[in-house]
Formats: structure tokens, sequence, C-alpha cells
């Protein structure tokens, strides 16, 4: 291993950097709602077997298993996004990777959040690649009728606390005009049986995206294992293939 190291950005967002060799393309990995860094350990033993290099990092309030400072009453989907440019902009400043070559990959609302913030990196991110993305936060926030009816805390399912912050910061934006700015290749896969997260929403991203691929799993739930990785790896590793040439 070229460079691998555990780090705090800014104090605040832990990090982890696996760098195989000098001068590697990068992949940093945006987690789910109450994961946390390590739920990327998976797609990172298959890229560094690539020479690709590797970031994890845990979301500001991202869950209760999280290294990083902050509450998860504290968190949102704008929240993820402003972690996500202050992560990607730290890395960039490193002289040992291919900084022409750093995508964003992402699952469920970490998905959702690198789509919202890609416009911002548009000149400097080759790639996005967006896994079963929670698309749906804003329709979710607008199940009530008005803000004031959002309660200060909730506990959100039934297993994790969140703010008034996390709809509020959502009501008024309009999420597929925001990700259709992004104008570069973009890579959606979902999984057909996903309960959480209708695949319906990769559908109408697609739609949305000036230049975009969608791979639906067939029989896949809201993540992916066994078969279903490869699968999924497979697409990874094509479009790779393609942002990385």
């Amino acid at each position: 291993m070229y460079f691998e190291d555990k780090f705090y950005v800014n104090d605040e967002i832990y990090c982890e950097a696996y760098i195989p060799k000098k001068d590697c393309p990068v992949v940093i990995y945006a987690h789910s709602l109450g994961m946390s860094h390590r739920s990327g350990y998976e797609y990172f033993r298959e890229f560094l077997k690539q020479d690709i290099g590797c970031v994890t990092f845990d979301f500001r309030g991202g869950g209760y298993s999280s290294k990083s400072k902050g509450k998860t009453t504290e968190m949102s989907l704008i929240s993820e996004a402003n972690d996500i440019i202050t992560v990607f902009k730290h890395v960039q400043q490193w002289d040992f990777i291919d900084n022409d070559r750093i995508i964003l990959l992402g699952t469920s609302q970490g998905g959702a959040a690198s789509a919202v913030v890609a416009d911002n990196l548009q000149n400097d991110l080759a790639g996005l690649i967006m896994l079963y993305p929670a698309l749906l936060i804003p329709d979710v926030a607008h199940e009530y009728n008005s803000l004031s009816e959002i309660p200060d805390m909730q506990l959100f399912n039934g297993w994790i606390e969140l703010g008034k912050c996390y709809f509020e910061d959502v009501w008024n934006l309009d999420i597929f005009k925001q990700i259709s700015k992004y104008k570069k290749d973009v890579l959606i896969i979902h999984g057909t049986l996903d309960y959480i997260v209708p695949y319906s929403y990769s559908v109408k991203a697609h739609e949305f995206y000036e230049n975009s691929e969608l791979k639906l799993i067939d029989g896949a739930g809201h993540g992916f294992n066994g078969s279903k990785f490869r699968e999924c790896m497979d697409y990874i590793n094509d479009y790779l293939n393609k942002v990385f040439k």
C-alpha cells in the first residue's frame, strides 16, 4: 500500500484512505443513512485489486456508530452534501493521486447527497455512481402538509432520531432539477425489489440526466449481496473502465 491513513478533516469528519500506488484514480464512498465508513469496505476490496484508491468517511451526525462529530438530529441531505464537498476538496489537494480521476460513489442517502452536490464539483469530478439512491427524501418531507407540522425531533421509521432540519432543508428542493445540472457520465444501479426506495426514483433520475446509464438488478433489494453484488460490481467496473481510461 502506497498510502494508508485514518484522519479527521477539519477536526470533524472522520476519514480513512487506502491508496495502492502513486498517481492512481480514487473513489470517494458516501454511506447510507445510519451506516458508517465501514459499509464501503466490500467495494474497496474490489477497487484495490485494480489499483484504484479508496476514501471513505462518516457523515457528521450520520449514524450512532459515526466517528465524526455531530448528532443525528443535526444531519440532513444538505449537511451530507456539504460534507462530501469538504472531503472531496481535501482529497483533491493530495499530490500523490490522479486528481483528474476522482469519482463519487454513494449508496442510498449517500447516493442522493452525492447527486445533489455533483454539479458543484462538475469541473473537478470525473464521474458519479449512485447505488439505490434515496431521491425520495423531499417527497417524504412533503408527507407533512406544512413546515410547521414537522416536529423538532422524531424517531424516524422507529430506529433513528432526526431533527426538524432533516425535512426542512429539502422542503423547497426540486431534487431532479438539481441533479440534472450534472452533465458528465452517471451510473445508477437499483434493485427491482427495493421496498425502501422504489426503483422508479432511479428511472426518473435517468430520464433527467443528460448522460446516464441505468442498471436494474432483478430481484435485488436495498443493497446487494452474493450474486447481486457481483452483478453490481460488473456494472461498476465497466463504468470505471470508461471514465478512468
